[in-house]
């Protein structure tokens, strides 16, 4: 948790906003939410070729988030999807 005006990635609580194949392409992008901070992640676009071989397709995600002035302190969350 960040303090609300902090200027890093992600403000007060870690948000992100993805699109799943935008332009019927191949690819998932992310960006921070709010847009436009310091450290922020924006229009990461990963291609999903290499393992979205059938749709539709069940898959687990993995989540890992750490500090980063104590890079040793993590969460860790999974969760299950299915892409269609």
């Amino acid at each position: 948790m960040w303090p609300s005006d902090s200027d890093y990635a992600c403000g007060q609580f870690a948000s992100f906003d993805c699109d799943y194949a935008p332009g019927n392409q191949n690819v998932i992008s992310c960006s921070s939410i709010p847009v436009g901070r310091t450290n922020g992640i924006n229009d990461l676009t990963v291609d999903t070729s290499a393992f979205l071989n059938v749709i539709p397709k069940s898959s687990d995600v993995l989540y890992v988030a750490c500090l980063d002035e104590q890079p040793n302190k993590c969460t860790t969350f999974t969760g299950s999807l299915q892409l269609n």
